[in-house]
């Protein structure tokens, strides 16, 4: 679950990424842009769950309420309670990225639209820190050097991790959509079947 194809990225996560000027980007590959890239460039084959598809499962009352309904057990109280607090987080939204890359991961006979594309990451690099491109702590937290001894460079703020399309990219099977209704009864249907075999 990486990468946002023909969407805007969501780098939006109050208290850890207010500053991020990045519009393109999805959070995991902004997190490491190189790993990212060394990942989609490497030639393995790679199904992609972007943002494209996740935007498309939001967390919302409803699946919850029948989440609730339908399921019991530790497993199942405990997911719940975790959603119920995720219903309206800080960002404003909550989506199922993993959950929905683990379902299709699974089951891929719920992929309704896939398709091959090339993709390219961006993962530049300048000498000059900017404002808005330090992931984690401040800028002040890091040494001048990195672990090799030269001088420590930043992503360039505005695209870092984005990956998108290009004609010299890699080929990756991306995922642009997913019987969503499915994954929920799914889903349900998965804890319930858990409940049932902790009571035989």
């Amino acid at each position: 679950m990486a990468g946002a194809v023909d969407v805007p990225g969501n780098l939006r996560v109050h208290g850890f990424s207010d500053d991020a000027k990045n519009r393109f980007a999805e959070f995991n590959a902004w997190i490491d842009p190189i790993a990212t890239k060394m990942v989609i460039e490497s030639g393995i084959p790679i199904k992609l769950i972007p943002l494209d598809i996740t935007n498309k499962a939001p967390l919302t009352e409803d699946f919850l309420d029948r989440f609730k309904a339908k399921t019991s057990g530790e497993a199942a109280i405990t997911i719940a309670q975790w959603w119920q607090k995720n219903l309206k987080p800080e960002t404003g939204e909550y989506y199922n990225w993993d959950p929905l890359a683990t379902a299709i991961a699974l089951n891929p006979d719920i992929i309704t639209k896939q398709k091959t594309i090339k993709i390219t990451v961006q993962a530049n690099r300048t000498f000059s820190q900017q404002g808005g491109d330090v992931i984690f702590g401040e800028k002040s937290d890091f040494d001048i050097l990195n672990w090799q001894g030269h001088s420590r460079r930043s992503f360039n703020p505005y695209n870092a991790g984005r990956t998108q399309r290009s004609r010299s990219g890699q080929a990756v099977d991306v995922i642009f959509d997913a019987d969503i209704e499915r994954y929920q009864n799914d889903l349900i249907a998965t804890f319930s079947s858990q409940t049932s075999n902790q009571r035989s």
